[in-house]
């Protein structure tokens, strides 16, 4: 079947198709109680030229058809015989009572045809099944063939073009607040942290809540403490095939408020660990757009985060964020999101009142002033008092015992 008569088999079939449906639906308006087979009839031979119909929104129909040659002819076979069941003159072109006549008279010898109407109905319903089948089988193949070329242009795309749009994400970029909290670490430090229920639970996703909120004074170590559990939760991904980190420092004196920078450095950090730029990112690069807003932000990390298990975000100092009600409406959405179910989120902050009311239903909260974190402060205190230089060095083992015992009782977790 050259591609011509191959295309002018479909316009033939449908044209057929569309006789019998008006005839169809002449009879069944026209006449009362008309037979329920004539309803069968319009349904399945409307059902046939809707499937012919997609076969010219593919652009490799004449494949198609060449592939559909047997059930095509079969199709329009069957059809040619299904329409000459119906008088040859259109009852359309009767008028008045002659009119209505003739559809009784039709309606009256249809019983004598109807066995043989229901052969071929059901003829041309298998006839139907096996082109939507060929039409299905071809419309994933070029599925396939989109989605290797998607993969092409992944990469086709430079180390380049990669980092320019990694860069391109970041409006602000947290690295040297970890870093200077990081050299603020003390050696021994913060493994209270590590050791509670609450935090495991937490990083080992054996809580029901996905987010944990560490809360304290001012002075009592959080942002250094958050730094620790960056680092924690990063060497922990190295070991987890398919996971993923990224961590966020809210800063008072950038004077800003952090829902859309701390958004974008995310979607950058988990881009980076993909090893590729998505379709969504591509797509907001392309539009040069550094104003999109956090629910836009928000559909983007959905799709970059769902290529990863599991995902760890840690951000610190929540109060700092100018009007930080936003970051934490964002925050909500994000937990509530539930294509984002596998994300486990942390955050410290003070202990403010509407930073609780926002926190409380999404969070499992740990506060710094508690027992676990004594222990570390007498750390500290050891290290200082017995290790270092000065003049606390050369005090009774007594006396320094008593000093600790009172700062580690006042500190309140400081």
């Amino acid at each position: 079947m050259d591609p011509l008569s191959a295309a002018a088999s479909v316009i033939a079939v449908v044209q057929i198709a569309d006789r019998i449906i008006d005839m169809c639906k002449t009879y069944i308006t026209g006449v009362k109680d008309a037979p329920a087979d004539l309803r069968a009839i319009l349904i399945e031979v409307g059902s046939v030229k809707c499937v012919l119909e997609v076969i010219e929104l593919l652009d490799t129909s004449f494949e198609i058809l060449e592939k559909l040659r047997g059930p095509l002819e079969g199709c329009k076979e069957a059809l040619d015989s299904l329409e000459t069941l119906f008088p040859t003159q259109s009852a359309g072109t009767v008028k008045g009572k002659k009119k209505r006549l003739a559809l009784s008279l039709t309606t009256l010898a249809w019983p004598f045809k109807r066995d043989k109407a229901l052969k071929l109905l059901e003829e041309i319903g298998r006839h139907k099944s096996t082109i939507a089948l060929g039409l299905t089988t071809e419309t994933a193949q070029d599925l396939k063939h989109i989605r290797k070329n998607v993969e092409t242009i992944h990469a086709a795309m430079t180390e380049a073009e990669k980092s320019q749009i990694l860069r391109w994400l970041v409006i602000t970029d947290p690295s040297p607040n970890h870093n200077n909290a990081c050299q603020l670490h003390e050696v021994h430090t913060g493994q209270w942290l590590t050791n509670s229920p609450e935090y495991a639970e937490w990083k080992y996703g054996r809580s029901e809540s996905q987010f944990l909120w560490l809360h304290g004074i001012p002075g009592a170590g959080k942002t250094v403490l958050h730094s620790y559990i960056a680092e924690d939760v990063a060497r922990f991904c190295d070991e987890i095939e398919d996971s993923a980190c990224a961590f966020y420092y809210c800063y008072f004196a950038r004077n800003q408020d952090e829902t859309v920078p701390f958004l974008r450095w995310v979607i950058k950090e988990l881009s980076r660990k993909l090893g590729r730029i998505t379709s969504e990112v591509c797509r907001l690069y392309t539009s040069n757009n550094l104003h999109s807003g956090p629910g836009i932000l928000l559909s983007i990390l959905e799709e970059v985060a769902g290529h990863f298990s599991r995902v760890y975000i840690t951000i610190d100092a929540l109060d700092e964020s100018v009007k930080h009600e936003t970051l934490l409406r964002w925050l909500q959405s994000m937990v509530e999101t539930p294509k984002l179910r596998h994300i486990r989120l942390l955050a410290t902050s003070r202990r403010e009142l509407d930073i609780e009311r926002a926190l409380s239903p999404l969070a499992t909260e740990l506060s710094l002033s508690n027992p676990y974190v004594d222990n570390d402060i007498r750390t500290y205190l050891y290290i200082q008092s017995r290790l270092r230089e000065g003049n606390v060095r050369s005090w009774p083992e007594w006396l320094k015992n008593e000093a600790e015992d009172a700062l580690v009782k006042g500190a309140k977790g400081m």
